[in-house]
């Protein structure tokens, strides 16, 4: 008899549950945050990169007071950025693609009051990027094998682009209870904090299901449970609807390594012109020493202006520190 009622009461169950998986997800706009306000500007550096000819990164070097120019304005930032580059000794590359974030913050009322949506919308970025070459010297007893490490002809290339799409995150919690609405809440409680950290610029952690949905237009879908000793395991959907905004770079420069050999002391001539005797070329080879990256940032609110610009660039094989910025085709 037990049994019995244990399979009818499995069937009804399993009928409520698939009519709860299967409610569509409801039309809405743009997830424009109803009360928010503008609290706030943080400026960051939000992807970096780093190359040398040998891969190996074991010494650093400061860069201070970094000014980049913004990729479509005609003014500069603003904020200066004191960054360190890794690199082995001889040649590096590096680049940096710093942001301006407008920081928002739309807070709950009614039975919402003390919870708050955080979101960092980017009305600013920009390319920085730095260049090295060096003079490096081995000796043998009395031989010296030099290297100059030069810099030629450049590139900076700065792409932001932007689509409307949904973020999609799934969750799986378990809970001994039916209630479809107890069953979000619980899967948003475990997820919230998660989806902040994996989206970075939208912070969820202190708000409830039920002002997201209200605020952000999240939806949330059961589409899998089953059953796991005394407790149920829901499989949970969240959809969130963004605008992502992908940002790809590129910074290299040609670089030409200029090898000597030299008996006795070293030579007085650094300059690639013509070597004291005693020293020799030995070898001239070629490197491409490129950054090269891309990332997806996402936003709330339509993003600012795309673009897609390069600048070029000539060093005249010099061996010292390259500073460049890119600036909507200049640098």
């Amino acid at each position: 008899m037990i049994i019995k009622y244990l399979f009818v009461f499995l069937t009804v169950l399993i009928l409520l549950l698939g009519s709860l998986c299967n409610a569509s997800i409801y039309a809405y706009s743009a997830a424009e945050l109803e009360n928010a306000r503008l609290v706030g500007v943080v400026t960051t550096i939000i992807l970096e990169s780093y190359c040398t000819p040998s891969g190996v990164t074991t010494t650093s070097f400061p860069v201070n007071g970094m000014i980049p120019f913004l990729y479509n304005r005609n003014d500069m930032f603003y904020s200066k950025y004191d960054v360190r580059i890794y690199w082995d000794g001889r040649a590096v590359a590096a680049t940096y693609v710093p942001a301006v974030l407008d920081v928002y913050k739309a807070t709950g009322r009614g039975k919402y009051a003390g919870e708050e949506i955080i979101s960092r919308r980017p009305s600013l970025i920009a390319l920085m990027a730095v260049f090295s070459g060096s003079r490096h010297v081995e000796a043998d007893r009395n031989i010296q094998h030099i290297e100059y490490y030069r810099l030629g002809n450049g590139i900076l290339y700065l792409g932001v682009l932007s689509r409307q799409t949904l973020y999609v995150y799934k969750v799986v919690v378990k809970t001994r209870s039916t209630c479809r609405q107890c069953i979000i809440d619980k899967a948003w409680a475990e997820a919230a904090a998660k989806i902040s950290s994996s989206l970075k610029l939208y912070d969820f952690s202190r708000a409830s299901f039920g002002l997201v949905q209200r605020e952000a237009g999240v939806t949330a879908k059961i589409i899998d449970w089953r059953i796991t000793g005394n407790e149920y395991e829901y499989t949970v959907v969240f959809v969130i609807p963004i605008y992502e905004i992908d940002i790809g770079y590129e910074a290299g420069v040609l670089l030409r390594i200029d090898q000597y050999l030299h008996r006795g002391q070293e030579p007085r001539t650094q300059t690639g012109g013509e070597a004291e005797q005693g020293t020799s070329i030995i070898n001239i080879s070629y490197y491409s020493l490129n950054c090269i990256g891309e990332n997806a940032l996402y936003s709330d609110s339509p993003p600012m202006e795309q673009y897609m610009g390069y600048y070029l660039f000539d060093a005249h094989w010099g061996t010292g520190r390259l500073v460049l910025a890119h600036e909507h085709g200049r640098g």
